[in-house]
């Protein structure tokens, strides 16, 4: 399942799946600031930037919004708070 996560100004990122593209509302694209159709672009970088990965790649793709309006996408290393492996051996479920 490909996935793109989205900064938002609040400081944590919102994970999108592909398969909820088409679900997400007019109102959730106001909320987060973009258009549909950079959506669309932002999570097809995201995917092609994620080729590059290896499978055991701890890493994710996330648009953020720029200063000038703009959308770019990054590869960005998990924090050992929010790596899913590392949560489940956090909770004893290594």
């Amino acid at each position: 399942m490909n996935i793109l996560h989205i900064g938002t100004d609040e400081s944590y990122d919102i994970e999108i799946r592909e398969d909820e593209l088409p679900k997400i509302t007019n109102a959730q694209l106001k909320r987060l600031r973009i258009t549909r159709a950079e959506l669309r672009r932002c999570f097809a970088e995201g995917m092609r930037l994620m080729r590059d990965q290896g499978p055991g790649a701890r890493v994710r793709p996330v648009a953020m919004g720029t200063l000038d309006g703009e959308w770019e996408v990054h590869i960005v290393r998990y924090s050992p708070l929010n790596d899913p492996p590392m949560l489940k051996r956090a909770k004893g479920k290594a």
